[in-house]
């Protein structure tokens, strides 16, 4: 009698406790883990994983110099010229960028320019050089970018001597309007013509800048090429206004050096250029 007596009171003790610990677990269920609800909520997102096309191409533009490239010299022919389209957004650079850029131009133009017709090349270099075309050119004046990188971009300009005018421009005297079949030899005679790069008139950079321009031409004198020579007589002829005493040494030096790779009709062209006359 006294263990049937124990064994009811445990079990009405266990049917007492029962529902108290079915709330207690009901309630744990609906209040979260504060710990790990911390703890997940510090974990940054994580994104989905998409599958992968194998088919995908990759896009070819994979930096700024490669966008520069097909930005300039990859376009269609136009009658004016495809910078005068008021359609054309201009190129996203900073100064020391396009700097850079200008650099990068110059000194692989004989690898990186063969990609692209005469006409092309014509174009983009224009667009590098005449400031009717483009502000390009201002950023090598810019005082906010480094010197050296702009020094740099000058004498890069010997390079596309080298490199593009010397291999892909016709031997022809553009000053005696010899016919060219090459649009090229257009930006050659004219590049110191269009471009704003010899005038640093009241600027304190321009003594530096002037020497390496010079120093760029009178190596330049020094090519088998003609139009190449032509070239750089018709910049040291705009020199001679800043530079007349600088001019008249390279000039003459160069007239009493034999001359025996360029045609006589450079000549009078050259006395001309050493005292400002030239076209």
């Amino acid at each position: 009698m006294l263990i049937r007596l124990i064994i009811v009171r445990a079990t009405l003790r266990v049917d007492r406790t029962a529902p108290r610990l079915s709330r207690v677990v009901r309630d744990a269920m609906r209040v979260p883990n504060q710990r790990l609800h911390r703890t997940v909520a510090a974990q940054p997102p994580v994104a989905p994983r998409l599958p992968v096309s194998r088919g995908a191409v990759r896009p070819r533009m994979t930096n700024l110099y490669d966008r520069w490239l097909k930005y300039v010299f990859d376009r269609p022919e136009t009658s004016s010229g495809w910078y005068f389209d008021l359609d054309v957004e201009p190129f996203a650079a900073t100064n020391a960028e396009l700097t850079t850029l200008f650099a990068a131009t110059c000194n692989r133009a004989g690898t990186d320019l063969t990609a692209f017709n005469d006409r092309q090349v014509n174009e983009g270099l224009n667009y590098l050089f005449n400031n009717t075309c483009s502000d390009v050119p201002f950023a090598l004046k810019d005082a906010a970018v480094a010197t050296g990188a702009r020094l740099d971009a000058i004498r890069s300009i010997g390079m596309l001597y080298t490199e593009c005018f010397a291999t892909r421009c016709t031997e022809t005297l553009s000053h005696l309007n010899e016919p060219s079949s090459c649009p090229i030899n257009n930006i050659c005679y004219m590049l110191w013509d269009v471009s704003p790069l010899t005038y640093w008139e009241g600027n304190p950079e321009g003594p530096a800048f002037h020497a390496a321009i010079l120093e760029l031409l009178e190596s330049t004198l020094m090519s088998r090429h003609t139009a190449c020579v032509e070239s750089a007589l018709h910049g040291l002829g705009h020199m001679q206004l800043y530079q007349p005493e600088q001019v008249d040494r390279i000039v003459s030096k160069w007239l009493s050096s034999g001359l025996s790779a360029v045609p006589s009709s450079l000549v009078p062209y050259a006395r001309a250029a050493r005292i400002g006359h030239v076209q």
